[in-house]
C-alpha cells in the first residue's frame, strides 16, 4: 500500500481515520516489547513513497539489522546496474 494523496483527507475526519488504520494495521502488530522492526524506503523515484518491513522476535535485532543492511546493498547494486545500463542506451 502506498501513502495516500493527503488532499481529500484534510478535512474529513472519517477517510482520514479509515486510512490512516488501514496504514498502520500490519506495523502495529509487529510493535510488541522488545521487537524491531525495520521500514526500508523501495520506491522508484518518481514514485509514491512505499516500505518493505523486516522484523524479528524478541532478542533477534541482529537479525533484523543484517537483514535490512544486506536489502539496501542488494538495492543498491540493482540500481547501480540500472543506471549503467541507461547510460549505455543513452550512448548508443
Amino acid at each position: 500500500m502506498v501513502a495516500p494523496l493527503l488532499a481529500p483527507l484534510v478535512d474529513d475526519d472519517d477517510a482520514f481515520l479509515r486510512r490512516h488504520g488501514m496504514l498502520l494495521r500490519k506495523p502495529e502488530r509487529r510493535q510488541f516489547p522488545d521487537e524491531l522492526a525495520l521500514s526500508l524506503p523501495c520506491q522508484h523515484a518518481d514514485e509514491l513513497p512505499v516500505g518493505l518491513m523486516v522484523w524479528s522476535t524478541a532478542g533477534r535485532d541482529d537479525v533484523v539489522l543484517d537483514a535490512g543492511l544486506a536489502i539496501e546493498s542488494r538495492a543498491a547494486r540493482d540500481a547501480d546496474a540500472a543506471t549503467a545500463a541507461r547510460l549505455r542506451m543513452q550512448v548508443a
